[in-house]
């Protein structure tokens, strides 16, 4: 996926991606079950990126179909054994890209990012 430059572009064109909200992660997940995210599905054909961080998830980050729903399996979950009882921090985000019309003065492309993360407690069991 391509990156945005930052820098002042007064007279570039884009639309914002749709807003969205991400259900179906609890407060608290289990690394054993692992989770499925759901959201409002946006433009078809659209593509959105995947991020997983934080103490225990293997870092993540991917491209996929904004379709609305993402499974994120228990083997993207991983402890040192000291953690292995332990809970930890584990956050997950998703990001709609949309580019655009760059601003000519500018000499670069013209593009926006909506970004949306849930943050739960990952426990063992």
């Amino acid at each position: 996926m391509a990156s945005c430059a930052p820098v002042s572009a007064p007279n570039s064109s884009v639309t914002h991606p749709e807003p969205f909200t991400i259900g179906g992660i609890a407060q608290t997940v289990s690394r054993q079950a692992g989770f499925t995210a759901t959201w409002q599905a946006g433009t078809k054909g659209k593509p959105m990126t995947r991020l997983l961080r934080g103490d225990c998830p293997v870092a993540q980050e991917g491209s996929m179909a904004d379709a609305g729903q993402t499974v994120i399996p228990p083997s993207h979950f991983v402890t040192g054994v000291a953690q292995e009882e332990a809970t930890c921090n584990a956050s997950f985000c998703l990001e709609r890209y949309r580019s655009g019309v760059p601003d000519p003065a500018s000499g670069e492309r013209a593009c926006v990012r909506t970004r949306t993360c849930r943050h739960a407690k990952a426990e063992r069991g």
